[in-house]
């Protein structure tokens, strides 16, 4: 049964089993827990690694806490140092990592979402594969951890490409998180927003001159705390319901002519990178597609994988787009901006709407406004445009959200070590450590199995949740990933201290308190679709897709030129050459009916979920 974690291995990783233990570990072991679960030995030696965290344009971390605490205990526990983390420099992934092999200035870690990444870097044989028996010697609770079926998904030709981390609190995943942890971590889809971090926000300020019933941010933040739960439904008081009505309120504002200082403020900016923020996200919001990105979706009405570039909807949806350019309502120069150009921007309050999860938490970045004595702040704008019927709302097969990959930057005899790093974060002592600091560190005590720190700040911000007057470089490291990308089992654990305390509180974020309830009808009629993505594992091995995934640079820049056609006509140009580009990579019909066939595959796994 597909909900249930079952031993049972996939075939390839059976076959490697059987050639190297001839039958013998043909399923999982379990784990001694004990003491976390931690392996006791430390290695002499010090490693000092540097990781590219591929997801990024151009990686940010937070402000580094002058005590990080949690890094410090992995440091100890494994005598290894992950010292620096980069990302795409502002570019795209396929160009950076030409650069980095032309180079031969490769990292020790990739960490990406793609698998045809990791292979890609295994067909230059710069990649360490790694092998079931590894796993199990030396990262035991990654090997246990990680659903079988995932690790089937890692697994090309034999090899396993890299290790799965950063799940998501979902379905599918594993049978122990308890209803606490999913009540209070889960972010489930909706036929309103898409995973919620994707969703636009609006100066309040400005959407109150335009609709005068809307609620301030401060409004539907007190709502929350007086409801103490999602509060999505309430947050649908925006009489936006067609694409039309969505782009007369862009024009309304710029009828507003209003200032900030002396610059004029945009309906909506871009961060200048590629299409991603355009075509995926908010033109699905706009147009009425939210979910299907511009790479490939599920289409439930002819049961194929489609590339969307190639679709009507996605063509209409830039040309809209364009035409807000050439008038000005959109930021013609937010197309060529870096990322810490759209960060200043959106934080200085030049764009009326802006995708928040481009920047940062949008809590915090309402705090740093109000700091700044600005007179807005952001919510979430959840207009009430359906999905065209050939595009419906959908929830995504569990997967993993990150992957990590060895590279032959990593001396073989190093490699133990490295693994063993990677699975002493898996360990629910590292979890303990990584949300309260460790029993040396003396920063909380328990009674009656609940905790309490010894801090009155830490307390307000991790227990009560009341993050409105701090910030993450205050807290010793605790529970913050984005100064240092840690390899963990799940975003969230049972350590989560609104969890361990049973004292869950919704945040005023899109991930918490404006979400859905799993029980509103906005949420829980929908289906789950087969992968359809490009990075999707189960298509890493098809030549045609591995040939139009490495010319990405060659095909997406073409579409980003479309966005500053000057006319229709010119727009008509630019978009014909950008799909004749796009079609020149590869054979599109022979990789779309090769995913096709095996998604259909897929689709039967998803039964159960779909009951």
């Amino acid at each position: 049964m597909f909900l249930k974690k079952t031993r049972v291995l996939g075939t390839l990783i059976v076959l490697t089993l059987i050639v190297s233990l001839l039958g013998g570990c043909g399923k999982k072991e379990s784990v001694d827990s004990s003491n976390g679960g931690k392996d006791e030995k430390v290695a002499a030696k010090r490693l000092h690694l540097t990781m590219w965290s591929a997801q990024d344009t151009d990686y940010i971390a937070s402000e580094v806490p002058k005590k990080n605490i949690v890094k410090s205990w992995l440091t100890k526990e494994t005598n290894v140092d992950l010292d620096n983390i980069f990302g795409n420099g502002g570019g795209s992934l396929d160009s950076k990592l030409t650069q980095l092999l032309a180079a031969d200035n490769l990292p020790h870690l990739l960490r990406t979402s793609a698998l045809t990444h990791l292979t890609k870097l295994d067909e230059a044989e710069k990649l360490w594969t790694l092998t079931p028996e590894m796993l199990q010697e030396y990262a035991p609770h990654v090997w246990e951890k990680i659903p079988d079926y995932m690790w089937e998904q890692a697994t090309i030709d034999g090899k396993i490409m890299g290790i799965p981390f950063n799940l998501g609190v979902q379905k599918g995943i594993s049978d122990d998180i308890s209803e606490k942890l999913y009540d209070a971590a889960s972010l489930p889809n909706s036929d309103v927003m898409f995973a919620g971090h994707t969703s636009v926000w609006v100066r309040d300020d400005i959407l109150k001159k335009i609709y005068p019933e809307a609620k301030t941010y401060d409004e539907l933040v007190e709502l929350l705390n007086e409801k103490n739960e999602p509060i999505g439904e309430e947050i649908m008081d925006v009489p936006i319901k067609t694409t039309q009505d969505y782009i007369d309120f862009f024009y309304k504002v710029k009828e507003l002519n209003l200032k900030e200082g002396d610059k004029p403020v945009y309906a909506f900016g871009y961060n200048g990178g590629d299409n991603w923020m355009a075509l995926s996200f908010f033109g699905a919001d706009l147009m009425g597609y939210r979910g299907h990105y511009y790479t490939g979706s599920w289409d439930p009405i002819n049961e194929r994988v489609r590339l969307n570039l190639l679709e009507p909807i996605f063509k209409e949806s830039a040309l809209v787009q364009n035409r807000l350019i050439r008038d000005k309502v959109f930021e013609p120069e937010s197309l060529v901006h870096t990322q810490a150009q759209f960060v200043e921007k959106v934080k200085n309050g030049l764009y009326a709407c802006a995708i928040l999860s481009y920047v940062g938490q949008p809590d915090i970045i309402n705090k740093e406004l109000k700091d700044a004595g600005k007179d807005f702040q952001y919510r979430p704008l959840y207009t009430q445009i359906p999905n065209k019927k050939e595009y419906p709302d959908y929830n995504e097969r569990p997967t993993w959200y990150d992957m990590v990959g060895l590279l032959k930057t990593i001396k073989k005899d190093d490699l133990p070590q490295v693994l063993n790093w990677i699975d002493v974060q898996f360990t629910d002592e590292f979890e303990d450590v990584y949300y309260w600091g460790s029993k040396e560190d003396g920063l909380y005590i328990e009674e009656n199995g609940k905790r309490k720190f010894n801090d009155e700040k830490f307390n307000k911000y991790f227990v009560d949740m009341d993050t409105s007057k701090s910030n993450l470089s205050e807290f010793e490291g605790l529970a913050n990933d984005q100064c240092t990308v840690y390899t963990r089992f799940m975003l969230q654990s049972e350590y989560y201290p609104v969890v361990y305390n049973d004292n869950i509180k919704y945040l005023p974020t899109n991930m918490s308190g404006f979400k859905f309830k799993m029980s509103s009808p906005h949420v829980k009629d929908l289906q789950y679709f087969p992968p359809a993505h490009p990075w999707s594992p189960e298509f890493a091995d098809i030549p045609e897709l591995q040939e139009f995934w490495n010319a990405r640079q060659q095909w997406e820049d073409p579409f980003k030129l479309v966005f500053v056609a000057k006319s229709d006509e010119e727009f008509e140009e630019k978009w014909q050459k950008a799909t004749d580009t796009l079609k020149s990579v590869a054979d599109i019909d022979k990789m779309l009916d090769q995913m096709t066939e095996i998604a259909k595959k897929e689709a039967d796994k998803l039964k159960e979920l779909n009951k």
